[in-house]
Order: structure tokens, then C-alpha cells, then sequence
């Protein structure tokens, strides 16, 4: 399964894109090269390098496909601040990588599937300012490959937010772990309408770690819920 998700279809190019009537030629985010959406070079850093395992102060496993540095960094940046969509799928792929180790990894117990896929609730500001939902359209993204490769994986949105949280950029590693803490919580309307179990089993999915703060505040919701939390898959990790 690992081989099909990181390779089959890995090389998104497109020459261009239409802007006001011009032609406007692609660039790879990671590194500036011409002609490319992610350029192989770049790709291959995600896709292809040494997997990171990172345990938390929670005692969750943090897995990433990349360190949270160069190209991997400029990537998902790309992606999320900057509407370039069309790297999505280089990082799907890259979580789809990392969930596998998560899932079914050396070390790793049985759990019934369907496995399931939590990102972390959006903000609507969020939404309304980028035009999308990043986390959780990543987790939609690598639950269709794995399913393509033939697992049973099924992205879900269960949490919601009990309290409004203040953005996260400046913060330091005590502040992000205040801000976030019991922000989460898991819906029982929203377990109800998806079908899922109380004792399912779960990958918290996200694109960037740093602190941590927020991969912890999102276990905790989901092991309150009674959801048994296999760790965590992401793009990259500091």
C-alpha cells in the first residue's frame, strides 16, 4: 500500500493556467523551478525521505513525511496561504504516507476498520478569508488514495469548537498550549450522522506540526469521546 500511495501518480504537472486572458506559467513552490506544480526534486523530499516520528508531551506519536523546513515548508505555505491548490495533491500524498506508518506500522495493534481521518475543526473566518478548508480537505484527499489503495480509511469531521481560540501565529509554546485547551470537543450529532463507533479506531491528520499544542488539544477532544487514537499523520514536523 505504502509503494502505491507514494508513487502511482505522484508527478502533477500543468503548464500553465489562464489569468485575464494570459497564459501564466507555473512555478514549483518548493523551489521556484518553471513548468512545474512540485517538481521532482521537491517531490521526492516528501515522498521518498526518511519518515519523523515525534512523540508529544500527551503521549500521542506524531508521524511526518518531512522536517517543517525548505521545500516541505514552502509547500505547504503555498497551499494554505497563498490558493495554490494544485500542490494538494503532492501533500495528501505526503499524509497518506505518514497515516500508513500511523495505521499499520511496525508496532502497531490490530483495529477494526473502517480507519478513521479527524482534522482539526476550521474556523468560518478561516474559511471565508482562504476560500477553502486546507485540513480538512488534505484529510479527504489522502482518505480517497488510501482508499484507492485499498484500504478502509473514511475522513470524518467530529469536533466542533466550544470556545472562540486566537490565531496561533506569535504565540509562544505555553500560550498555544492555553489557547487551545479545551477548545475541541467531539460532537455526538455529528458521530451520529457519520456512522462512526464509539471505539473507532483514529488518525489525527494535519499539515504542519510545531509545538504541538494543537494535534494534543485534538486527541484529547477524540479520547473524550470515547475514540481510540493511534497517533497522528502530517505533511511536517518541526
Amino acid at each position: 500500500m505504502l509503494g502505491l500511495v507514494t508513487t502511482q501518480g505522484a508527478t502533477p504537472r500543468r503548464r500553465g493556467r489562464t489569468w485575464g486572458g494570459l497564459l501564466v506559467p507555473l512555478s514549483c513552490p518548493g523551489c521556484g523551478a518553471v513548468d512545474e506544480v512540485v517538481c521532482p526534486a521537491c517531490r521526492d523530499r516528501l515522498l521518498r525521505g526518511p519518515l519523523l516520528r515525534r512523540p508529544l508531551a500527551d503521549g500521542t506519536t506524531v508521524v511526518a513525511s518531512a522536517a517543517w523546513r525548505g521545500p516541505a515548508r514552502r509547500l505547504v505555505v503555498a497551499a494554505k496561504e497563498s490558493g495554490r491548490r494544485d500542490v494538494g495533491v503532492v501533500l495528501a500524498r505526503a499524509v497518506a504516507r505518514a497515516v500508513v506508518e500511523v495505521a499499520w506500522g511496525p508496532g502497531t495493534g490490530p483495529h477494526d476498520p473502517p480507519l478513521l481521518l479527524v482534522a482539526p475543526p476550521v474556523r468560518l473566518v478561516s474559511v471565508l478569508r482562504r476560500g477553502a478548508r486546507p485540513t480538512p480537505d488534505l484529510a479527504e484527499d489522502a482518505a480517497r488514495l488510501l482508499r484507492a489503495a485499498g484500504a478502509q480509511v473514511q475522513a470524518v469531521q467530529l469536533l466542533r469548537h466550544t470556545r472562540a481560540v486566537a490565531d496561533q501565529g506569535g504565540l509562544d509554546r505555553e500560550e498555544r498550549a492555553d489557547n487551545l485547551a479545551g477548545a475541541f470537543e467531539t460532537s455526538s450529532r455529528r458521530i451520529g450522522s457519520a456512522g462512526v463507533r464509539r471505539s473507532s479506531a483514529v488518525v489525527v491528520v494535519d499539515d504542519v506540526v510545531t509545538t504541538g499544542a494543537t494535534v494534543q488539544a485534538v486527541a484529547a477532544a477524540l479520547r473524550e469521546g470515547g475514540l481510540k487514537v493511534l497517533g497522528a499523520g502530517v505533511v511536517a514536523s518541526a
